[in-house]
């Protein structure tokens, strides 16, 4: 059963939409407010919280959380695992990651599988850039990106 909470962060200024399904996380969403869906906190959701609260701070550099990616192609997984890869304050291209998956020619099709990723910020692609070291796009909007560089103090 899904269950969906949203919080506000004045961090990224903006509400995240949070999905716990069977106490996996499977969805963080930014500002979309679904007035019909029942919400209700989980342990995985109040855990998640907790964490994004810590690494908003600067104090957290790896998620616990437990998630599953969901409703992908298997291209998008693959692009999605090399994105999980990525560690903290480091970053990598989108060609970095078509050449990681063997396909050194799919570039745009990596950014839009990143673009996909229905868990950011846990699924790191904030931390894939262009390969002329500029930052791309971002579902959330490229003011949360900048964002979330500035957190990790990534330098490119």
């Amino acid at each position: 059963m899904k269950k969906f909470y949203i919080y506000y962060f004045n961090d990224i200024n903006r509400y995240v939409t949070i999905v716990d399904e069977d106490s996996y996380i499977i969805s963080i969403e930014f500002d979309k407010i679904n007035y019909d869906f029942n919400y209700e906190e989980s342990e995985a959701i109040s855990a998640l919280k907790k964490e994004l609260d810590k690494y908003f701070a600067g104090e957290l550099k790896e998620f616990k959380t437990k998630y599953k990616l969901k409703n992908l192609t298997e291209f998008q997984m693959k692009v999605l695992k090399e994105v999980e890869k990525v560690k903290y304050g480091e970053y990598i291209s989108y060609n970095d990651i078509a050449n990681a998956i063997e396909s050194p020619k799919s570039d745009r099709a990596v950014g839009n599988a990143v673009g996909r990723n229905p868990l950011p910020i846990i699924v790191p692609c904030h931390r894939i850039i262009r390969k002329d070291k500029k930052l791309g796009g971002y579902t959330g909007g490229t003011d949360i990106k900048i964002k979330l560089v500035e957190i990790e103090d990534m330098k490119f």
